[in-house]
């Protein structure tokens, strides 16, 4: 998943539904970490801040490495 020594300080999670509403919801990791599980953790806690009544067409999910 990552290269050796790069870490993730953010995860984001974007949702498009299929009237193309889009949405992305952040999460920050303190400290940066190379931790799958964690990331794993950080992307579905984005994920569960929203609140999704339509059929979703995309859901992306975006890392940004940190020091």
């Amino acid at each position: 998943m990552l290269a050796a020594g790069e870490t993730v300080a953010e995860v984001g999670v974007t949702v498009r539904t299929a009237t193309f509403w889009e949405r992305t919801r952040t999460r920050r990791i303190t400290p940066p970490t190379s931790d799958p599980a964690v990331v794993e953790q950080a992307a579905l806690v984005a994920l569960g801040r929203f609140e999704i009544r339509k059929p979703v067409r995309l859901l992306g999910v975006r890392l940004v490495f940190g020091p």
